[in-house]
């Protein structure tokens, strides 16, 4: 088993090495204690970066590869696109993934952990998944004094968890409202596409009433 990197212990002459085998130019692999893993997180908005994307895994990747393999190394490019089960959307924890596998990139990887992709859009921002106590607790203050119209959606759909350690308000699985969200029976694609358009209203509404309570309680 190879060991792992302990990115608190970079020396000098690593760090420099580290840079030289970026650039694509012979590094003495046996001076490096870490592994052999180059494993890059790829991130962008799927829609205006598909083709990129797309170019990258048939044609960049593949000469990655064997030019990793010749130095003994394992190139891995983790793209969620394809990592990403239908659950985790359903149960808000999309971003929770993403971010454990940066993680675990940044941990494994012996180079570069992450490349993004700008474009000309920002992306989908999800509503949070939790919500702390003390933050729920003025945000429904706020919004009953503001009198804001989507204020009954923050009790709706979020459910304190009295077993959490700590205990925290949690968003609920989009279909213990919406049953037909994700199902792919035919019988009900009308059922789910008109369920998808309003999780999609729902979702907004949420976002804006957390972002302007989020700002009240500044």
């Amino acid at each position: 088993m190879p060991k792992l990197l302990d990115d608190t212990k970079y020396t000098k002459d690593a760090n420099e090495e580290r840079i030289i085998l970026i650039q694509g130019r012979k590094v003495n692999l046996n001076r490096l204690e870490q592994t052999n893993v180059v494993r890059i997180f790829v991130s962008s908005t799927f829609s205006d970066m598909r083709v990129e994307r797309n170019t990258l895994l048939e044609k960049a990747y593949p000469d990655l590869r064997s030019f990793c393999q010749k130095l003994g190394l394992d190139f891995q490019a983790m793209d969620m696109r394809w990592g990403i089960q239908d659950s985790a959307m359903i149960d808000h924890s999309i971003c929770e993934l993403c971010l454990d596998e940066i993680k675990t990139c940044k941990r494994l990887s012996i180079g570069p952990f992450f490349v993004a992709f700008l474009g000309n859009r920002y992306g989908y921002r999800p509503v949070p998944s939790t919500i702390s106590v003390q933050n729920f607790d003025k945000f429904e203050v706020i919004a009953n004094e503001k009198g804001y119209t989507s204020s009954n959606l923050l009790t709706k759909w979020y459910q304190k968890d009295a077993n959490a350690v700590p205990v925290h308000y949690v968003l609920q699985p989009i279909t213990s409202e919406y049953p037909h969200f994700n199902d792919d029976d035919v019988k009900y694609e009308k059922e789910r596409n008109i369920q998808r358009q309003k999780w999609s209203d729902t979702s907004q509404q949420l976002a804006d009433v957390i972002r302007k309570c989020a700002s009240e309680a500044r």
